[in-house]
């Protein structure tokens, strides 16, 4: 029968071409295809209801989320090259790849991939890593640096150019409502960055020398800072008002420089950028017990700053290693020996100088929560405003030793039989 057999040399070249589809879609399937080829593709973030087009726009606004991050895919192919940063282990479930995971040299993954097929549709992207991204975006306009715990407005640029007296002010009003904010502060609560040169640096915790113009990473600590990964309108060839003022010299405040990160002073009536930050916790808390824990640096504190009176070298290094509970509103527990006068070696060691707050002079100590002046009780007590306060580290001259000036946060040498206060510190438990 001429129509058998035409059909049966049908099915014969049908059967062929199914073959050799099969054979060329083993070698050269769906996830080898070539660079530009596009897959119909969506991705929905669970937590933001964001929508994406592509896999790596997906990735990068997935990472500030969080550790573990679960994405939907709208249809069912998946294109685009991504690279996946370090540390990252990454679960694809689902069906279609397209030419995501197939096709080699495209996709870069430092860390474990398991991929899941499935018969229907390419289904969700979960994204988890050990390690947390550099920088969390908060997603109600604050960033906060993960190595430092520190929460930074995301917007660089919400003021432009300001003198110091109108970068202090307008940072001290920002609120919730203003500059992107959704987060709920009010005024008071965020601040210019902190630059003593000594424990506390805020401006070079947040930038990173591994860049130029500017000296900042990008969401992931990965590589180097771009529009939105994760912050905004960063000058990249400016400087940025911090908030210390060198031994309460107006024409010395310290400012840094984004191009490359260093540090360096204007006067107060030059001009310069602001970037506002606020701290996560209070700067310090009262643990009940008469010690306080500096909550930038651990030590504790002893609450009253004048127990011990106006005191040579010898005797604070005495009064002070004897210190122990029961004795100047101690009930804390503490042994003789546990206690210690601060060091200030002017290096690697400035104890005296982390706990001083530039800000302000007479004295120059902040509030328990870091944003006023200090006052009496809030949170120390009987500290000594006009006067010396000394260290326990020797001068280069024998018969001196390191004192800071509460007034002005001066730090020069007394000799030793001269007389100053204590204020004795221990490091964290």
């Amino acid at each position: 029968m001429p129509g058998g057999k035409y059909l049966i040399m049908r099915n014969y070249c049908l059967t062929l071409w199914a073959f050799l589809l099969a054979i060329f879609m083993l070698f050269f399937g769906a996830g080898t295809s070539s660079a530009g080829t596009v897959c119909p593709f969506n991705v929905k973030h669970l937590e933001s209801g964001m929508t994406f087009v592509s896999l790596q726009e997906a990735y990068n606004n997935a990472v500030p989320e969080g550790f573990a991050t679960l994405l939907v895919a709208d249809s069912n192919e998946l294109y685009g090259d991504v690279v996946f940063h370090s540390g990252l282990d990454v679960i694809l479930e689902g069906g279609y790849d397209c030419d995501f995971i197939s096709r080699s040299g495209v996709s870069e993954v430092h860390g474990n991939m398991v991929i899941q097929t499935g018969l229907v549709s390419f289904d969700r992207i979960v994204i988890a890593s050990s390690t947390p991204p550099r920088f969390t975006d908060n997603r109600n306009g604050t960033i906060t640096d993960n190595s430092t715990g520190l929460v930074w407005l995301k917007n660089a640029n919400c003021f432009g150019l300001n003198n110091f007296s109108s970068a202090t002010s307008v940072v001290d009003s920002l609120a919730d409502g203003s500059c992107g904010l959704t987060d709920g502060s009010q005024p008071g609560d965020w601040r210019l960055p902190e630059e003593n040169n000594a424990a506390i640096n805020e401006w070079s915790s947040l930038v990173d020398t591994r860049f130029s113009s500017p000296a900042f990473s990008n969401t992931a600590g990965t590589g180097q800072w771009s529009e939105g990964d994760a912050f905004s309108a960063v000058v990249a060839d400016d400087v940025y008002w911090s908030r210390n003022i060198v031994n309460g010299d107006p024409e010395n405040i310290r400012v840094v420089t984004t191009s490359n990160g260093a540090i360096s002073t204007i006067t107060e009536m030059d001009f310069a950028y602001v970037w506002p930050v606020k701290a996560p916790r209070p700067r310090f808390t009262d643990n009940g017990n008469g010690t306080i824990t500096d909550n930038n640096t651990g030590l504790i504190w002893l609450k009253n700053a004048n127990c011990f009176g106006y005191i040579t070298f010898s005797q604070a290094l005495s009064d002070v290693d004897s210190l122990a509970d029961g004795e100047c509103g101690l009930t804390d527990g503490s042994q003789p020996g546990d206690w210690r006068l601060p060091e200030e070696n002017l290096a690697d060691i400035n104890e005296w100088s982390s706990l001083i707050d530039t800000t302000f002079t007479r004295p120059v100590l902040s509030n328990t929560a870091g944003i006023a002046q200090w006052s009496e009780g809030d949170a120390f007590t009987g500290v000594k405003v006009l006067s010396a306060y000394w260290s326990g580290t020797e001068a280069y001259l024998p018969q001196y030793a390191h004192v800071i000036w509460m007034d002005i946060g001066l730090v020069s040498m007394l000799k030793k039989d001269e007389s100053a206060y204590a204020w004795p510190v221990k490091d964290p438990q």
